[in-house]
């Protein structure tokens, strides 16, 4: 069984969620994406950035 999440965390999921919503939304013309489509998005950006760069 997982331990309560700190307020940090909390705030670190909560902040987490509110990005991946609004990628959705800019992603599909403000109707969102599913889970399986996001996911391959950030794949795809991930295999494109040159190695030795961090964001």
């Amino acid at each position: 069984m997982k331990a309560k999440d700190t307020p940090k965390e909390s705030e670190l999921l909560k902040y987490a969620s509110i990005i991946i919503k609004k990628l959705r939304e800019s992603s599909n013309g403000g109707k969102g994406i599913s889970q399986s489509e996001l996911g391959r998005q950030i794949n795809e950006r991930d295999i494109n950035r040159p190695q030795g760069i961090v964001k």
